[in-house]
């Protein structure tokens, strides 16, 4: 059998350090080569300066002229030393004549070459400049130039000094190969908090189409306010405007009779005696009456909530002036206008496909997506890593497959002689739907018209003259103009002769009419739909034991586990610079890819019960602004609409004619089902003999109109309200011709709308019960289709997916950036390359990748309770076959310890001090306690365990046994005896047929 790979664990322990010290660590600030640019940055961190505060000076000292950007800046010859050193880097220091060679190329002896102006230049300015950029967290050009040159300064200031002693022996390139440059770490004052900078809200803008959205429903709120509010407003007469006659008409009328006055008056001679004689005019004397419609008072008008007012001032209505059915029916048709653009607001909730079940999208996405815990805060490079870091033992488990094994009975099968079992399984599922529909009408029209018409026509003339010495004729008129003027005007006048002259003519017509109207229709209309759906789905699970067979005796089969051995063995690989993470829900991004993006043709569309904020929905949340959302989301088919909260019947009558007429006249005005009247408008003109006595008056159910003196149209409200229909009565006395027309005003009652309510709520639940009925036949098709499944996934897969979701996260803390947008192409119709990325992108990528031994990353889930609260109904119910998978899935947090590569150790100390990948070699590092030892122990151990030593070093292999799902039909051969427990006897089952 092959040796595989078990699992990976470090164990991690402090830095030992040989005394055989091979590493040298260049200390380049010593006590006695301290630059003004140090001095500047110590004094601030004594002064409890904080990290921006350090990054900014060294900002500022990037822009003098002590910042060194190339080598070729500097008036030292260090370019040349550099090319003498590539020449000459395998000899030793002693074959090479290093110092003979320096002083060759300077041109100086060495001692008076280090205290030259130009050496003490170059070291302090290519070390300032290197610090700046650590401390800024900028990246260092010429980066191996400058630390290469670092190095050659600090060793000749070292011979110098009589600090390189013994150096004859070794070869060049070993010594600078074995160098590292450490800089000095700048410590803040104690207690110096850096102020956290919040992390920027992931929080999805909102856009124009949602902004819209909120617009049209806050305006619909306010329209369904106002619809309410002054639907209730016109029922109370209270908030009626006072209403005052029109005195127009009577002030014409007295100035009319002042003037025939006058006229008359001018034209009697004065010297005849004062007589009485009556002067008759033209006047009506009716006036117009101005209560034509309801018209809301100004306390009423004041009293609307601002909601109403900004409602009506968005359409241009005047509160005082407003006729308020017609306002009603308006705001309706914009509630209806607004709806249709309106997206629901009830999601639909869809269910995924996961883990052999289904699990609610909606209900997910609450979980995991909503914001909960600690407000986080982004630090900068300079001012994270406080993730643990240190060294350790690789340790690698290997196990060898051994063997099998067989355990205990994992079942039992018995058929006695002569016995047959069957098992069968059979659905079917059988829908059928008919549907009748008949409509009959009938309707019968007859016309008959009959005519006789008679004129008659008489005439006759009389005259007679008549002489008189004394006539005597008076006229008293009295009259007032508005509320305050009156006058009186009397005039007599005689005369002596008198003409008499008489002419009668008299005409007769007549003219009979009968008139007989019917009209009969007969229509019936017979339709018959008759739909059968015969769904027949049959699923057969059969499974049979035949042993009818009595000769064979009784048939036992016997069932048993089996296990697997393995040969398992600890292997040690080598020491380790690990770093430990802890992160957070590290399944969280796989779930909600998982269920957000599910595979195609899986996910089902669940109905949910339809609910009114949370709760069960009743027939009474309906509204006329809500209702919509509920079929769209349902499909609704044939959804009743709401009635129109006001709705008017009309009555007319008319009289044409030249006598005058005594009339009475009753009917009866049939108000529409649901409605009730509360008002009525009156609207009259009429004919009259003048100088006669008339009067025309009305009864709208008990409400008197009085008509006699005014014209047009005249609004009350009821004192009660009116169903089905309401009666109307006319009286006329000495009319000749009139004209009437009746306006009922109808609101909608509490019971008609509560009606429309139950319809509509009939029409969801209806449409709801037909969603659910047609998902459920899919969940049983898709449980049907599935047949043998097999859930999850295999182990292995699951072991990379788990590693790639760790190895996201933890390159996401080390780089401080929720989003690894890596993008070298350019934003095109086309995919093409960005060629000023690519390097750059491509360094980022294999630094990380290789930089750390992700295939050695050692790993631990911790319980859902770790995470957001808002997660832990769901992590309960997340489950895999694979257990390890399981834990990944309901994980609330993950510690992670992850070992360096080896050799990348101060490139990876170097990232987490400065936050800059240092692409080369020869990297420095700053000199704090943490790294400098733990780099240090590393180096010197590096390569000794490459191929991995058994651990310890004498140890032998162990047996470990695994448990599987697999089970074997053994032979009775095989079984072992089975002990009675009623004898304590040993029973050999093979003996046991009868």
């Amino acid at each position: 059998m092959a040796t595989e790979n078990i699992f990976r664990f470090i164990s991690v322990r402090p830095t030992k350090l040989e005394r055989a010290k091979s590493r040298l660590n260049l200390h380049v600030y010593a006590k006695d080569t301290l630059t003004p640019f140090y001095n500047e940055l110590s004094k601030a961190a004594s002064q409890g300066a904080s990290r921006e505060q350090l990054a900014a000076i060294a900002i500022r000292f990037q822009q003098t002229k002590d910042y060194v950007t190339s080598i070729r800046e500097l008036k030292f010859p260090l370019e040349k030393i550099l090319d003498w050193i590539t020449d000459n880097g395998r000899a030793t220091f002693g074959e090479g004549k290093f110092v003979d060679s320096i002083e060759g190329i300077v041109g100086k002896k060495l001692p008076e070459a280090t205290r030259d102006k130009d050496f003490t230049e170059a070291y302090n300015n290519l070390r300032d400049s290197v610090l700046a950029n650590i401390l800024s967290a900028t990246p260092v050009e010429e980066k191996e130039e400058k630390i290469s040159s670092i190095k050659i300064l600090y060793t000749l200031l070292a011979f110098v000094q009589n600090k390189q002693i013994g150096l004859d022996e070794e070869i060049i390139n070993d010594y600078f190969g074995r160098s590292t440059v450490v800089f000095p770490f700048m410590k803040t004052k104690a207690g110096q908090q850096d102020t956290p900078t919040p992390i920027p809200s992931t929080t999805p803008p909102v856009n124009d189409r949602q902004k819209e959205q909120e617009a049209k429903r806050a305006r619909l709120a306010s329209f369904e306010k106002a619809h309410r509010e002054l639907s209730a407003l016109v029922l109370n007469e209270n908030n009626r405007a006072a209403t005052e006659d029109d005195q127009t008409a009577d002030d014409n009328r007295l100035r009319s009779i002042e003037t025939r006055l006058e006229m008359l008056s001018g034209k009697c001679p004065d010297e005849k005696e004062n007589k009485r004689f009556t002067i008759e005019g033209n006047a009506t004397g009716r006036a117009h009456k101005s209560s034509a419609q309801f018209i809301l008072s100004e306390k009423a008008a004041t009293g609307l909530s601002n909601d109403t007012k900004l409602v009506l001032k968005d359409m241009n209505i005047d509160a005082a002036k407003m006729n308020i059915e017609g306002t009603v029916q308006t705001i309706e048709k914009e509630i209806n206008y607004l709806q249709t653009g309106l997206d629901s607001t009830i999601n639909y909730t869809k269910m995924v496909p996961f883990r052999g079940g289904y699990i609610d999208q909606t209900k997910f996405q609450n979980a995991v997506l909503t914001a909960g815990g600690r407000e986080g805060t982004a630090w900068g490079f300079l001012k994270k890593c406080s993730f643990k870091a240190g060294v350790g033992d690789l340790l690698i488990v290997r196990q060898k497959l051994k063997a099998y094994e067989l355990a205990e009975f994992a079942h039992v099968e018995n058929a006695l002689a002569g016995e047959t079992r069957e098992r069968e399984h059979r659905r079917l599922n059988l829908r059928e739907e008919i549907t009748t529909t008949e409509t009959e009408r009938e309707t019968e029209k007859e016309r008959n018209l009959q005519s006789t018409e008679r004129n008659e026509m008489q005439n006759e003339a009389e005259k007679v003259v008549q002489q008189q010495a004394h006539v005597d004729a008076g006229l008293q008129v009295s009259g007032s103009y508005g509320p305050s003027i009156s006058f009186t005007a009397t005039l007599n006048a005689g005369f002596s002769s008198s003409v008499e002259e008489t002419q009668k003519k008299s005409t007769s017509y007549s003219r009979e009419v009968t008139e007989k109207s019917s009209e009969k229709i007969r229509e019936k209309v017979r339709e018959e739909r008759r739909v059968r759906t015969l769904e027949q789905i049959e699923e057969i699970n059969k499974h049979s034991i035949n042993n009818s067979d009595a000769s064979n005796g009784h048939i036992r089969g016997i069932y048993r586990w089996l296990n697997k051995i393995y040969d398992a063995q600890i292997f040690n690989y080598g020491q380790r610079m690990m770093y430990e993470f802890v992160l957070p829900e590290p399944a969280a991004f796989f779930l909600y890819a998982t269920i957000e993006n599910p595979p195609q043709d899986t996910e089902l569309i669940k109905p949910e019960p339809p609910e009114y904020y949370g709760a069960p929905l009743k027939p009474g949340n309906l509204t006329r602004t809500n209702y919509q959302n509920y079929v769209s989301v349902y499909h609704v088919t044939n959804a009743p609409e709401p009635p129109s909260q006001f709705t008017v019947k009309t009555y007319f009558d008319k009289q044409d004619g030249n006598d005058n007429q005594n009339i009475g006249r009753s009917s009866a005005i049939a108000l529409p089902d649901g409605y009730e009247a509360y008002a009525a408008t009156v609207s009259s003109d009429y004919v009259y003999e003048e100088g006669a006595s008339h009067s025309i008056r009305l009864m709208v159910g008990s409400t008197n109109y009085d008509r006699t003196p005014y014209w047009g149209a005249e609004y009350k409200t009821f004192s009660r309200r009116y169903r089905g229909e309401i009666s109307v009565a006319v009286e006329y006395m000495k009319i000749r011709s009139f004209a009437l027309s009746v306006d009922v005003f109808c609101s909608l009652t509490d019971e008609a709308f509560a009606k429309w309510q139950h319809k509509m709520y009939d029409a969801i639940m209806q449409a709801y019960f037909d969603q659910k009925a047609t998902y459920d036949a899919k969940i049983e098709q898709k449980d049907i289709q599935k047949g043998i499944a097999i859930e999850g996934r295999n182990p292995i897969e699951n072991r990379r997916i788990e590693k790639e979701e760790l190895k996201k996260l933890i390159i996401m803390v080390l780089t401080q950036t929720n989003f690894l947008n890596i993008n070298s192409y350019t934003s095109s119709t086309e995919p093409l390359m960005d060629l000023d990325k690519i390097c750059k992108n491509g360094s980022y990528i294999r630094f990380f990748e290789n930089a750390f031994e992700w295939h050695n990353i050692l790993y631990v889930f911790y319980p859902y309770f770790w995470g957001r609260h808002a997660k832990w109904v769901n992590a309960l119910h997340l489950t895999d076959p694979d257990l390890d998978f399981a834990a990944f899935l309901k994980a609330g947090a993950a510690r992670v310890q992850i070992p360096v590569r080896p050799g990348f150790e101060k490139a990876i100390a170097y990232f987490c001090q400065t936050g800059i990948i240092w692409d080369g070699n020869d990297v420095p590092l700053i000199g704090d306690e943490l790294y400098v030892p733990i780099i240090k122990e590393i180096s010197e151990n590096l390569g000794k365990l490459d191929e991995g030593v058994p651990y310890p070093a004498d140890s032998t292999p162990w047996e470990v046994t695994v448990p599987t799902s697999l089970v074997l039909v053994q032979d009775l051969e095989e079984i072992p005896n089975i002990r009675d427990i009623l004898t304590g006897n040993n029973i050999d089952i093979r003996n046991l047929n009868p």
